[in-house]
Parts: C-alpha cells; sequence; structure tokens
C-alpha cells in the first residue's frame, strides 16, 4: 500500500501499471492511446481529433473526447489546463504493447484500426415475448434454491476433503459433479455460490467441506430471497468457474485463490452491455458475443475470452438471469443497476436488495401447499412448494425430476430415512393426508406399515453401542456379519449385544450387510442420529472472492492512510477511535469464534475491536478496519496507527465488533 501522494504517483507510472491499464481499453482507446504516444509532445484535444478525423465528424469528436477522459482517469494522461502530457512511461509501453516483435508461430501486432467510432452492435437471434423469458427465467429461479439444498445434501453425506490450501481437490469436484448429476464446472459454480451464501465452510481442523449452522434458516427461506441473493453473488463475483470443467488443459480447484480472475468480472459487463441497445426481449448467440468483443478488445486473450463469455452465458441461463438467451426482468435490473451490493451471508433476507426480491417474486411460478399422490408411489407438486411442506417433504422422498412440476419418489430408503429421523406410521400417513388433494393409496399405506414393520428389528445405540433384536436367531446372524466386517459384538443375553464401536458406524456396516438396523437413542426413542458436523464459521473468510481488484476495504484503508500522510491535522482514522469509545474489555475466545466475528465484520465492512498478544505474549485491544482474512492471516488498517497491518489468526485471541454504522 502507497504511503503518500508522491508514492502512489511512483507506481502508477511503472510500466506494468501502463500496461494493465491498456489492457483494459477497447479498439477506440488503444487507438487514441496510439495517436498520443506518436505526438511529440503534450497534444491539444482539436490537433488530436483532426489527425484521428480529418473530415471533422462530431460524432469522432465525441467519442474522441470520451477516450481522453477515459484516458486522464486512468491516470495515463493529465492536463495543464491546454494540452494533455502522457506520463513518462506511455510512449515506450504503448509501442511495445502495439507493436510487439514479430516471431515464428507468434500472432502480430493487434488491430487497432478503427473503421467506425460507434459502438459494435451484435446481431441479434430472436425477439420473444417478455411473458415467455420472464416465464422460464422464473422456473429457472426456483431451481436455484433446491439445487443448493441439492448440493449441501451430497457434502453432507460424501463429506469432501479440503487440500491443505483450503481448496478442493478436482476428485472431489469430480464426484460431487457426479452425485448431482451435472458438468464439473456447473457444480464448481453451485459450490462456490453456496460457500458465498454462508452454508459451507470448512471443519475446525479446515481438512472437511461441512454445512453451517446457517443452513438450517436457509431452507426457511422465501424462493425469491434465494434468488435474487445468488444472482447478486454471481453478478459481482470474479471467479473463472469455467477453468474447474473437464475440457481445460490444467483444471483448477474450486475455492481456490488461483480461480480469481478480474477478466471475467469485465467481460460479464461487456457481455452485459450489449443488451443495453437491443430492444428487450432480443438474444445473441455465444458465438456472436464472443465475435464483437474479439473485433472491440484485441488486447485481450482471445481464447480465454472466449471461453468466459460462453460459461458467463451459460451461468446467466441456470440462474434465471436471461431466458432463452434475452435479458428476464431479474437480468435488466442487474443490468439496469450496474454495481449490486453482496448480500451479507449471516443475514440474507435483510441484506438482499429488496427491489430484486419483490421482482423475482413477481417472477416465480405460486408457491403451492399440496400434493397428487399416485399409486405408482410418485408424486407431483403441481409448483413451487411452500417452504415448510418442501422441508418435510425432503425427508421422506427423493425428487426424480424437475419443471414446471417436481415429481418426487417414495422408496423403502426414502422411507427408512425418514424413521431414521424420528417420523412414525402414524406422522407419516397423517403428514400425506394433510398434503394429498387425493386419497392416499393403498400402495403408499402398504409400503409405509410394511417398512416400518422391517425397519427397525435390529436397534443400536449408544453403550458404547449396544444391538438389540427380538428373535435370538437374528442376534447370532448380527454378531457372525460383524465379525466378518471386523466389529466385535459381544452377546450379554440372548437378545442383546454390545460393542465398543460407535453406534453409527455399526448401523452403516450392519445396513451394508444387508441387516435391517434402526438407530434408536438412549432412552430408547427411535429416530435418533449424530449430529451431522458443522462447519466453524457461518461465513468462510472471503478468500473467494476476487483478489485481482482491490477491495473496497482496500480503498478505505488506502484513502486513510494517504490522507493522514498529506494531511496531519485531518484525520479520519483518530475520529473513528475517538467515535467507538474506550477499549472494552475483551475475554479470551476460541479461534473459530474469533474468525466467526472477523469474518462478520469484514462482510459488513464495519469496524472491530481484536485483543492481541504480541511476541512477549502481551496482549493489548485495537480498533481496526478490516481488510481481508485468508490463510491464517489478518490484514486490516490499526486505526490508532492509520497504517494498516498484517495480524497472525493465531495472535488475535478475542474479538468484538463496534456497534454503529458500517466503516468508510
Amino acid at each position: 500500500m502507497p504511503t503518500d501522494m508522491a508514492d502512489l504517483a511512483r507506481r502508477a507510472a511503472t510500466t506494468g501499471s501502463i500496461r494493465r491499464a491498456l489492457l483494459g481499453l477497447d479498439r477506440r482507446g488503444l487507438r487514441v492511446a496510439a495517436a498520443v504516444a506518436a505526438a511529440p509532445g503534450p497534444v491539444a484535444v482539436p490537433e488530436l481529433t483532426t489527425s484521428l478525423a480529418p473530415d471533422d465528424d462530431p460524432a469522432v469528436a465525441q467519442s474522441v473526447a470520451t477516450v481522453l477522459k477515459d484516458l486522464t482517469v486512468r491516470g495515463l494522461l493529465w492536463s495543464d489546463g491546454e494540452r494533455l502530457h502522457a506520463l513518462r512511461e506511455f510512449r515506450d509501453t504503448v509501442e511495445r504493447v502495439l507493436t510487439p516483435p514479430t516471431e515464428a508461430g507468434l500472432a502480430g501486432p493487434p488491430d487497432i484500426d478503427v473503421d467506425s467510432w460507434s459502438d459494435p452492435i451484435p446481431v441479434p437471434t430472436g425477439e420473444y415475448e417478455l411473458q415467455l423469458v420472464d416465464q422460464v427465467a422464473g422456473q429457472q429461479g426456483l431451481l436455484v434454491g433446491q439445487t443448493l439444498v441439492d448440493l449441501v445434501g451430497v457434502v453432507i453425506a460424501a463429506e469432501p476433503r479440503l487440500l491443505r490450501s483450503g481448496a478442493l481437490a478436482i476428485r472431489e469436484l469430480d464426484a460431487l459433479a457426479v452425485d448431482l448429476s451435472m458438468s464439473s464446472e456447473q457444480a464448481g459454480m453451485w459450490l462456490e455460490l453456496a460457500v458465498m451464501l454462508g452454508l459451507l465452510g470448512p471443519s475446525p481442523e479446515q481438512d472437511v467441506l461441512l454445512p453451517t449452522v446457517a443452513f438450517e434458516t436457509f431452507q426457511d427461506l422465501r424462493p425469491e430471497t434465494v434468488w435474487a441473493a445468488a444472482a447478486s453473488i454471481w453478478w459481482s463475483s470474479q471467479r473463472a468457474w469455467e477453468r474447474s470443467g473437464e475440457g481445460e488443459p490444467e483444471r483448477l480447484e474450486p475455492l481456490g485463490d488461483a480461480l480469481a480472475s478480474g477478466l471475467v468480472g469485465a467481460t460479464r459487463a461487456r457481455w452485459a452491455e450489449f443488451f443495453t441497445v437491443l430492444p428487450p426481449g432480443q438474444g445473441i448467440t455465444v458465438e456472436e458475443a464472443q465475435r464483437v468483443l474479439g473485433v472491440k478488445y484485441p488486447l485481450v486473450d482471445r481464447i480465454r475470452q472466449d471461453r468466459i463469455v460462453a460459461a458467463v452465458v451459460e451461468q446467466a441461463e441456470l440462474l434465471g438471469i436471461t431466458g432463452r438467451g434475452a435479458l428476464s426482468a431479474v437480468g435488466r435490473w442487474l443490468v439496469a443497476a450496474g454495481d449490486v451490493p453482496t448480500p451479507d451471508p449471516l443475514a440474507l433476507a435483510e441484506t438482499t436488495e429488496p427491489d430484486l426480491v419483490s421482482l423475482a417474486a413477481e417472477l416465480l411460478p405460486p408457491t403451492v401447499d399440496h400434493l397428487l399422490l399416485q399409486a405408482d408411489l410418485t408424486m407431483v407438486a403441481p409448483g413451487p412448494l411452500a417452504p415448510d411442506v418442501g422441508r418435510r417433504l425432503r425427508d421422506l422422498a427423493d425428487v426424480e425430476s424437475s419443471g414446471v412440476a417436481t415429481v418426487y419418489r417414495l422408496s423403502v430408503a426414502t422411507v427408512e430415512r425418514a424413521i431414521d429421523r424420528g417420523w412414525t406410521a402414524t406422522s407419516l400417513t397423517d403428514f400425506l393426508e394433510s398434503v394429498s388433494s387425493t386419497p392416499v393409496p393403498q400402495t403408499v399405506s402398504y409400503l409405509i406399515a410394511d417398512t416400518v414393520q422391517r425397519h427397525g428389528r435390529l436397534r443400536a445405540g449408544p453403550a458404547a453401542c449396544y444391538l438389540q433384536v427380538s428373535d435370538p436367531t437374528e442376534l447370532d446372524l448380527a454378531v457372525a456379519a460383524a465379525a466378518q466386517l471386523g466389529l466385535v459384538l459381544r452377546p450379554v443375553s440372548d437378545t442383546v449385544a454390545v460393542s465398543g464401536t460407535a453406534p453409527e458406524s455399526v448401523v452403516a456396516s450392519l445396513r451394508a450387510a444387508g441387516l435391517p438396523v434402526l438407530s434408536e437413542g438412549p432412552d430408547g426413542t427411535v429416530g435418533h442420529q449424530a449430529a451431522t458436523p458443522l462447519a466453524h464459521v457461518l461465513a468462510w473468510p472471503p478468500r473467494i472472492h476476487d483478489e485481482s481488484r482491490a477491495s473496497e476495504a482496500l480503498v478505505r484503508a488506502a484513502i486513510a492512510a494517504l490522507e493522514r500522510s498529506e494531511n496531519p491535522g485531518c484525520d479520519p482514522s483518530q475520529e473513528a477511535v475517538d467515535s467507538a469509545g474506550p477499549a472494552p474489555q475483551i475475554e479470551r475466545m476460541h479461534s473459530a469464534q474469533v474468525q466467526a466475528v472477523l469474518a462478520s465484520a469484514l462482510a459488513g465492512g464495519r469496524h472491530v475491536w481484536v485483543r492481541h498478544a504480541d511476541n512477549a505474549g502481551e496482549a493489548s485491544v485495537l480498533l481496526v478496519a478490516p481488510i481481508s482474512l485468508s490463510g491464517g492471516a489478518f490484514r486490516a488498517l490499526d486505526l490508532a496507527l492509520g497504517r494498516p497491518r498484517l495480524f497472525a489468526l493465531a495472535r488475535i485471541v478475542g474479538a468484538c465488533p463496534v456497534a454503529g454504522k458500517p466503516s468508510g
């Protein structure tokens, strides 16, 4: 971070900074930059415009003025009031970028000739009624919440392991993709969206991906809130999910730092710009978008850009941003809004843009609270189910197909799962009767009765573990089967055996051997299960957000440091310290609690008190403005010193958020 304005100016004038700024210019910007670089000295705007457009076209003059303003904002040019001056390294850098050395097998210099100074307009593929576009998008929006719930369910069952870097191994991603019946690229996107929504996080040992406690409340959120929150996060994300796909020459792990890419956000924004000049209801193909962007931005890696465009188009359709290739009402709102605040994963219902939520609600099909039970053991929901009905239904049935109507299937396995979760024959029947618009078929009643009667003839519970049967011969069979599996079951009576192995392992092993074992609690109640392991933080440290561009927190910290260096008498950091009041007493906390507080403060842009232990073990309480949290390190602006500091998380033994308005 620059220490003062002089340091900032030196960094901005380096070849690397100038080259990076040039990469963001379109063909017109590069043509103007080349003209400025070719001039022997400072240039006057009228003379430059005349050299670029001898026929004095006012449209060209306006376009050149816009480009010059952009170059000035980027810090490449500065004005003395009459003429524009380029940075010292500007001319050499432009020449090297636009006229690279030609070698065998390498592409030549980029084509920056401008045939038209107007923005290229893509050729639309067709026009659809907005009602149809929104209807298709609404169906996809409805699937967003269901897909996220299904994903977390698969994660609960698989408990995929994390690498030391915190990323998910490609083999684990491929396994999740198979279980979810989708491509690895899509699975990577949904996985990271679930993490950014606060539904998944690392285990306390940082080695397994687990659901968070926030997942419980997430299942009760309205579908329009879930859709709007997921769309907002996707809109501002900078993650190259396509690079986890099977077709990539070097696949990158999801949740890893390497997937952060500023080009993704820039390409998405450029793709969205096309719809500002197309009438509502018109769409464009992937190939047309790739062609226009390739012509407009000649310095961008064409292969990478084309791959990102294809991924953005696919993702937009999956998330209901588009329908049939045209922007939906949700997509049009996002394009018009531009920058959309990212919802706080700890308070999705409160922090998701209310206008977007209301708009999403209008597009979603109306919810229903009834089913059509059929004799073939299927249940048809003629629309999106009310959250409470859908949540209970997932206990006792699996989704067979989704669309305008969702088909669920009952089976022995799903009824056994419901019994494991505490359902009884009576509660199952009562629930189905209450939600079915038709009488419960006899086949369904028989399935429930037979499964309840069969499931649980053998019961395991903590003793460390006991096994209880009604028939002594079944106990002998169970003991023999356990011995073959390497489990020790010691009979203590004709109908009871005990084991030192955990009940969950005994139940899983005997079920794998084909024995109908039912789990029960220490008091004999049916439906006892080991608690699902939970991640130790509600919000993943935002390491998976884009690190290729400065965060708002980092920008605020840089501005505060520069203001302090230029004007010591005006110190916003000291004002923040004064307004926060005296330092509180902070007790020692578990590291998981510390990370949760820091992650929440970072997500909400709030100041936080931290109790920090120095090398001598002396603890001090500091007021800081969070900048980043990743890799066992916490970066923050020390408000008392007015400069950024890097803290080892192991040395932060307590944290307390500052009440009041967000920092800024």
